[in-house]
This record gives C-alpha cells, sequence and structure tokens, in this order.
C-alpha cells in the first residue's frame, strides 16, 4: 500500500529522502494514529492543491510494489460501494498472459473499475462475481500482469509467500489461520469448521463457509485468509491460502470466508503460487 486515509488526512509512503522532504513542508508530519504512526509514511499538507498533492501521490506510486493480499480498495466513488480490500493472486487457464486477483462478490458489481486504497492507482475491473450458494467472490482482472505477486501481508510491511491453497482442509480445524487487511492491520484466529452457514439478511444465504475467530471488521471484505506454516523448501514461514474474507459473524466480529476449493468452476481460476 503506498496511499492511506486515517481521518480527513492523506498519507503517502515514501523513500527516507523523499519523505523527509515532505515532512519539511508546513502543513505534513506522522501519518496514523498520534501513539503509533505508520513507519514510512508522512501526511499531505491539507491545504494543498490538487495538482501539488498529485504529483507526491505520483512520486510514492512510482515506488509502490506489486500488490498483495490485504491492500485496501475502493471503486473510485465517494458514496455507494464503500472500502473493501483485495485478496490473492490468481492465475485463469484460458487467460494465461493477464493478471487477475480474488475479492468479495459483494463489494462491486461486474464491470467495476477498482483502486487502490484511497485514490489511489487504477488496479483493473471485477470481470466475475457471485454471491450465493457456497461462494461470496469476485474475480479482479488487473491492468497489468506484472502488478500481482503471490504474497499477502502479515504485519504491514512484511509479507509471506503464498505457496498454494489449503490441502485437506478438514484436518486443520483448530489450527490457527491470518489475514491483514488495511483497516486493523494483522489478525490470526482459531479456525472452527469449514461448513458454515452464515445467513445472509440482505443478501443470499452463504453455506459450506469457513469460520475462524479471527477478527473481521468493516472494510475488510475480499482479503485472504490463510494458514502459515514453516516451509521447508523457503527456510521461513509461507502461507497456504484458504480463502476470501465475507461477512463477520457474531459479537466477536469473527471471520466468515469463502473457501478457496468454491470458486466457480467456469471461471478457470485457481490461486497462483
Amino acid at each position: 500500500m503506498f496511499i492511506g486515509l486515517f481521518g480527513p488526512a492523506i498519507g503517502v509512503k515514501l523513500p527516507d529522502a523523499e519523505r523527509e522532504k515532505l515532512l519539511a513542508q508546513p502543513g505534513s508530519g506522522p501519518f496514523g494514529p498520534v501513539d503509533r504512526p505508520m513507519g514510512g509514511y508522512a501526511t499531505l499538507p491539507a491545504d494543498w492543491t490538487t495538482r501539488k498533492t498529485a504529483a507526491w501521490i505520483d512520486k510514492a506510486l512510482a515506488n509502490a510494489p506489486p500488490y498483495y493480499s490485504g491492500d485496501g480498495i475502493n471503486s473510485g466513488q465517494t458514496t455507494g460501494l464503500g472500502f473493501c480490500t483485495i485478496g490473492f493472486a490468481a492465475n485463469v487457464s484460458t487467460d494465461p498472459n493477464a493478471g487477475y486477483m480474488l475479492g468479495a462478490g459483494h463489494c462491486y458489481p461486474t464491470g467495476t473499475k477498482i483502486y487502490q486504497g484511497a485514490g489511489g492507482k487504477f488496479m483493473g475491473r471485477v470481470e466475475q462475481r457471485n454471491i450465493g450458494g457456497d461462494s461470496d467472490i469476485s474475480l479482479v482482472k488487473m491492468s497489468n500482469r506484472n502488478s500481482t505477486n503471490n504474497k499477502a501481508y502479515t504485519v504491514y510491511p512484511n509479507v509471506y509467500r503464498v505457496t498454494g491453497p489449503l490441502g485437506v482442509e478438514g484436518q486443520f480445524i483448530g489450527f490457527q489461520e491470518c489475514k491483514a487487511a488495511y483497516v486493523n492491520g494483522f489478525a490470526c484466529g482459531t479456525l472452527t469448521s469449514i461448513s458454515y452457514t452464515s445467513p445472509g439478511g440482505t443478501e443470499p444465504d452463504l453455506t459450506n463457509q469457513g469460520l475462524s475467530n479471527a477478527r473481521q471488521d468493516g472494510g475488510e471484505s475480499g482479503t485472504g485468509i490463510y494458514l502459515p506454516y514453516f516451509d521447508t523448501n523457503l527456510q521461513k514461514t509461507a502461507a497456504a491460502a484458504h480463502g476470501i474474507v465475507t461477512r463477520r459473524h457474531g459479537a466477536n466480529h469473527e471471520s466468515v470466508f469463502t473457501r478457496v476449493a468454491s470458486i466457480p468452476g467456469g471461471w478457470n481460476a485457481a490461486i497462483r503460487y
């Protein structure tokens, strides 16, 4: 993530030298909560013109990494559709030269343009989505295949490599699974079910969903949830992709998620690793 929104403040992530130049400008300062500002970021002065603000956003964009699971997204509209989070990178066998990422189906209609963060870079368009049955999931075709990467955020800005989908799911009940999202950062919890039925309210019910007591808050729909494990080939912790977070359950905001095993077959899509 190279840009963020905290209250009315816009923050950009910059290399050290550029960040020091921005911090020297009147009205700039650390970005985020006073007691724990975000490392690497500085706030854009509120009284700057659109042109001056855009110039610094372009500087941040020039140094932005590829998109990872956990990046914040929006539709570029000021009302109606709100913020969500992007999930795992995907390959589509019928379109092998393009880049794709998974998200939550309820976030945006098919054809919606998707942007990073708050007013950030154009990422791509929603090409497919499904809400109902055993999935609430979307497939976003990215503007550039090189902008995707098989990684998922842990504690920002650190990432785990996604090494593939989770295997025999039932044997991992009771194991710790984790997710990262731009709203509340990194959160882990115990996998409690892979056959949960989620009442939809104004949306269709969802069957055979995953359920974890990792906390899920507003704006985090679409992020990937994964099992962290030590990969003996990589000799470091990696991530086995399990699902796309869609809803929250109960007073403790448990995470309901569509399992990657439920990606609609007609999409010809699979986790990229």
